[in-house]
């Protein structure tokens, strides 16, 4: 994949590093958080200690004509006044496997 994805600033904090185009219809985006975005998603304090790492695949809209699946790895954080907690992500939801933007469409009336 090519290494310049600025171009696909919709997913803020993350970069896509794959892109698989090969069902049709459908693509799928593997996304990692970029160095120091880390936040609690409690408390909203930035923090540099990682636990562990889970994947997480959530739906987004379409891209160009294709159902968009985003399979995001996150990081599971130690927070010293929270304690263990998923990192926040803007654009999702606490356990949603809806981007906030297809939610949005979605009820759309």
């Amino acid at each position: 994949m090519h290494k310049d994805t600025t171009w696909l600033d919709l997913w803020e904090g993350f970069r896509v590093i794959d892109a698989d185009l090969q069902t049709p219809g459908q693509a799928v985006l593997a996304l990692e958080p970029l160095q120091g975005s880390s936040k609690c998603s409690a408390c909203l304090k930035p923090l540099a200690q990682v636990h562990e790492y889970v994947q997480r695949t959530v739906r987004d809209m379409p891209l160009v004509d294709r159902q968009l699946r985003l399979k995001v790895k996150l990081h599971r954080l130690v927070c010293p006044d929270c304690g263990k907690c998923l990192q926040h992500v803007p654009w999702l939801d606490k356990y949603s496997r809806l981007t906030k933007r297809l939610v949005e469409h979605i009820h759309r009336p």
